[in-house]
């Protein structure tokens, strides 16, 4: 990501790789994922902090749904173990791990009581999914999800309180 306007070079990209014994009962599947979103070193003069202009997506760039309500795809190294399950042929469950890491401990850009890192431990999350295709037209997706702040969030918040976050939508 650049900018002909001033001096930028910032950069985001993920690599996944994984395996689905599609012959097997259930399908099951496991793959890791990891995601690198630049942070910008105040110590240069280029600006290096990626810039998400849009980016969500559950299971694509999204980083956990707790944790992402509180560092946003940029300034972040993620891991994420995926498993997944398919019960029957219309519904499937996965259960998702992430471990989030800050690029830089200069945050500023973030959430302000995040601007100053003071560890690069951001958090882990677990995560559970369930899509269910009811129809051709109705979809229905249940998430359940627990972020656990790392000591650059519990620091800058003053809690390691865990988050919970509990969605449905058809």
């Amino acid at each position: 990501q650049g900018n002909r306007n001033f001096d930028m070079d910032a950069e985001a990209a993920y690599a996944w790789v994984g395996y689905t014994a599609k012959e097997t009962p259930g399908k099951p599947g496991i793959a890791y994922r990891y995601a690198h979103f630049s942070g910008d070193n105040p110590a240069t003069p280029t600006y290096e902090r990626f810039d998400p202009l849009q980016s969500g997506g559950l299971g694509d760039w999204l980083q956990g749904i707790s944790m992402a309500k509180v560092v946003q795809n940029t300034n972040l190294n993620t891991h994420n173990i995926n498993l997944r399950y398919w019960p029957t042929n219309t519904t499937e469950l996965s259960l998702d791990y992430f471990k989030l890491e800050a690029d830089q401990l200069n945050n500023l850009g973030g959430n302000r009581p995040l601007a100053n890192l003071s560890s690069r431990d951001i958090g882990q999350e677990v995560t559970l999914t369930s899509r269910t295709f009811v129809n051709d037209n109705v979809f229905l997706l249940g998430v359940a999800s627990v972020g656990f702040p790392g000591e650059g969030v519990q620091a800058a918040l003053g809690s390691s309180s865990p988050w919970i976050t509990v969605q449905g939508s058809l």
